[in-house]
């Protein structure tokens, strides 16, 4: 099979596609082999634009990206402890360029080591069959796909298929990848590679990873666009109990949290924080904690998620009150990150995303005009007062009841009557 260069070159992109053929042409130049690798391989097949390039070479790591460095403007060049590294161009494109290689895994979960290998032991070391596939980008060879283990009959017939037995205990984090591709691409498991996660989730594999595996691999599913899908497996799987919640996700509620996700997309949060509220919504105290160890997340972070769990509740009670006033909507959600106020949005009723997006849009950066030398000018004495009359100007605004700066000078003369 052979990709047309006027294909390639839709797919990629003019400057990406241009690239690529520098490359292989300093590949040749060098007498290297040179080639595109795993998921962009897959995703040319698949037709899907093109952001993460994979590039692999028998050649020297360190002479090409020399020889790269001379003839192409790179603004960085990042290298990792595995053989992998990253190019940045000046445009802020980048390309992963790895030299081929062999892994061994000292014990379960553990972080590989690697060894220099010739391209067919790289290949076997892969984790699916989809992601296996090669393409030349030499002249002799550009644009011809390389497949070595029935890759693009499973990408055809949507399969994926494990390569090893072992490849779910050397490397668990390939189960999040797993359903992650299936969510992505909407294939299917075989019967083999299904088994084979099934019991490595149920020999308690996943706790063996470090925090930080399992976060980044939490993370990048949650930024997938079917990330609710994604996220349904490792529910009915049984993955996300391995990590501290117990109950199983039901697929109405993550379906319609995410149909609702998607009509307040324009508001600006984290998003990645909002779906982990939908995931640990009917969660106890006890597992939001155990599920935040385990995946790594920050203090501030798991304070949030348990601040959610006990305020969700009380707060959209209170927003949906008739008779709730500007103000009060305003202290309520003052404290309140952006990224929980999406998740009130779609838990709320209509009512309450009135009240919401009042606060977002009239509410949110409201201030008082005066300021403490203003109060100063007056005739206050400096000290905690301030405070108390600022807030107190603040209340009367959100209230409607001050629209300028003299108006809040009267307002506080009025006040200071009072005293």
């Amino acid at each position: 099979m052979r990709i047309k260069k006027t294909v390639l070159k839709k797919i990629l992109g003019e400057e990406i596609f241009k690239r690529v053929k520098s490359i292989g042409e300093i590949c040749e130049g060098m007498s290297y082999s040179c080639y595109l690798i795993g998921g962009t391989v897959r995703d040319m097949i698949l037709k899907v634009p093109q952001i993460d390039i994979d590039i692999v070479t028998e050649g020297d790591i360190t002479s090409l990206i020399t020889n790269i460095s001379k003839k192409l403007r790179l603004k960085r060049v990042l290298r990792s402890q595995f053989g992998t590294t990253k190019i940045i161009f000046e445009d802020n494109l980048s390309f992963d360029i790895a030299q081929t290689r062999k892994e061994s895994y000292p014990y379960p979960a553990s972080l590989p080591v690697v060894e220099k290998s010739t391209l067919g032991e790289d290949i076997k070391r892969r984790d699916f069959t989809i992601n296996t596939l090669l393409m030349g980008i030499t002249k002799k060879d550009f644009g011809k796909i390389f497949d070595y283990l029935e890759g693009i009959n499973d990408i055809e017939t949507g399969i994926i298929r494990v390569l090893h037995n072992k490849n779910f205990i050397d490397d668990p984090t390939r189960i999040f990848r797993a359903f992650r591709f299936k969510g992505r691409l909407s294939f299917r498991f075989d019967r083999k590679t299904k088994k084979l996660i099934d019991n490595a989730i149920k020999i308690g594999i996943i706790k063996k990873l470090t925090p930080q595996r399992i976060r980044r691999e939490i993370f990048l599913s949650l930024k997938e666009k079917r990330w609710h899908k994604i996220v349904l497996e490792f529910s009915r799987s049984g993955l996300l109990r391995e990590i501290g919640i117990k109950n199983k996700i039901a697929r109405r509620t993550i379906n319609s949290f995410e149909k609702k996700l998607r009509d307040f997309i324009d508001i600006k949060g984290n998003m990645e924080l909002t779906k982990l509220l939908i995931i640990t919504e009917n969660a106890k105290k006890k597992e939001i904690e155990t599920f935040s160890q385990r995946v790594g997340l920050k203090k501030k972070e798991t304070l949030f998620l348990l601040e959610m769990r006990n305020k969700k509740r009380w707060i959209l009670t209170s927003l949906s009150k008739k008779e709730i006033s500007p103000k009060e909507i305003y202290w309520l959600l003052k404290l309140i990150p952006s990224d929980g106020l999406i998740y009130l949005i779609i838990k709320g009723d209509t009512q309450t995303r009135k009240k919401i997006k009042l606060y977002l849009d009239n509410l949110k950066d409201m201030k008082a005009k005066i300021k403490g030398e203003d109060l100063k000018k007056l005739g206050f004495k400096e000290g905690p007062l301030y405070k108390k009359i600022l807030k107190m100007v603040l209340d009367e605004k959100l209230n409607g009841g001050l629209t300028t700066k003299k108006e809040e000078i009267e307002f506080v003369r009025r006040f200071m009557l009072s005293l």
